[in-house]
């Protein structure tokens, strides 16, 4: 089956953004994250959500997460179109207050990514920021709006939340270069592209 992934993808957006929506409430309740042990109770309620969404509107397509691996399921016979979630990257920073964790979804085609989105719900500044893409559109998007190369004449490095620990080892490795501070690698490889 044929699909335009630019149509695809806004047909997903609305779903990660309200997961985000799910995430930003329980990341700033009082007492931060429910926790299970070393797990969120969001994380698996997030996948459960999306799971539930996306097998309905694309019910041919492989899903697979990371919460519940026994419900991951291969495409259909003949397919070969498969999505990927991450439904809380960076959950252990976040139940450690830090902002910058993110849902994250891609669909992959025979391995090939094809369509991605990472919403950052609470990123260190200003509300979410939702990066998305898809084969078919001219460029990357964020917030709605197409991004175009930005040729700075100061270089910034998006590194792990635990720089700062350790920030003139990482202000002598990175040459005179800044860096910015984010818990989750989806969202820091998203804001690269």
């Amino acid at each position: 089956m044929n699909y335009c992934l630019p149509d695809v993808l806004s047909v997903v957006t609305p779903l990660v953004s309200t997961a985000g929506e799910l995430l930003r409430d329980e990341f700033f309740r009082p007492g931060g994250l429910r926790m299970d042990g070393a797990d969120a109770i969001i994380d698996l309620e997030v996948e459960r959500y999306l799971r539930d969404e996306i097998t309905r509107l694309y019910p041919e397509m492989g899903f697979r997460a990371e919460e519940e691996p026994e419900l991951n399921r291969e495409p259909h016979p003949g397919g070969d179109l498969l999505w990927l979630l991450d439904p809380h990257d960076g959950t252990k920073a976040a139940s450690k207050g830090y902002r910058g964790a993110s849902v994250s979804l891609a669909l992959v085609k025979a391995g090939t990514p094809i369509l991605g989105l990472v919403y950052a719900y609470a990123p260190q500044m200003g509300g979410g920021d939702l990066i998305t893409w898809a084969e078919g559109l001219p460029a990357v998007q964020r917030n709605g709006q197409s991004v175009s190369r930005n040729e700075r004449e100061v270089k910034i490095a998006l590194v792990s939340k635990h720089a700062d620990r350790q920030a003139l080892s990482y202000i002598e490795a990175l040459d005179g270069m800044g860096y910015l501070t984010s818990p989750g690698i989806a969202y820091r490889l998203a804001r690269v592209a």
